[in-house]
């Protein structure tokens, strides 16, 4: 994904959120694997990247938010 930005002088491209690399080559963006980088991108669940982005979800069996520690909590 590709952003850009125009000015009197000319265009500064960027990566779209979720996507890092060299916007100025054709494939250059790649989405960022969220999920490979926990020091980064906390989920203390079961996470699944996507593209641009990543879903956080409690294990099953239990239910709450699992993008904050001890945010998990077993069903009742």
């Amino acid at each position: 994904m590709l952003n850009y930005l125009t000015n009197d002088i000319g265009y500064l491209c960027h990566c779209s959120h979720g996507y890092e690399g060299n916007p100025y080559i054709t494939g250059g963006c790649q989405d960022i694997d969220e999920c490979s980088s926990p020091e980064s991108y906390f989920c203390y669940g079961s996470c699944k990247n996507t593209p641009g982005s990543f879903i956080c979800q409690c294990p099953a069996g239990y239910t709450g938010n699992a993008s904050v520690p001890n945010g998990c909590k077993v069903n009742q």
